[in-house]
């Protein structure tokens, strides 16, 4: 713990004379540092795999709307989304939402 904890005359607080004047920094600065996420999530129980694709589908449509949305209003950065399904046997897998570009 001892390299990795905060200490008067650190780097960290160079350039601030007290906590006080970090916090005002912080505070002037806190819409820079706000990163926001959203999710949505979806649990479906269908035996039959034809309707886990019908789903998997969906969701991509739902993915690129939503993040064209975030990318005509952006600010600052550009949003990123990232889609993914899981169970308990398979595990994780990533979503390709790019699957449907035509080769080049």
């Amino acid at each position: 713990m001892r390299g990795n904890c905060w200490r008067p005359g650190s780097g960290f607080q160079k350039g601030f004379q007290s906590l006080r004047a970090i916090n005002q920094y912080l505070d002037w600065h806190k819409d820079t540092f706000t990163m926001k996420t959203f999710t949505i999530e979806l649990r479906v129980d269908y035996s039959d795999e034809e309707k886990n694709d019908v789903i998997k589908e969906a969701i991509k449509v739902a993915a690129k709307h939503v993040y064209t949305t975030a990318l005509l209003i952006s600010e600052k950065r550009k949003p990123q989304v990232a889609v993914h399904s899981s169970d308990f046997f398979a595990g994780t897998e990533e979503i390709e939402l790019a699957d449907d570009l035509p080769e080049e």
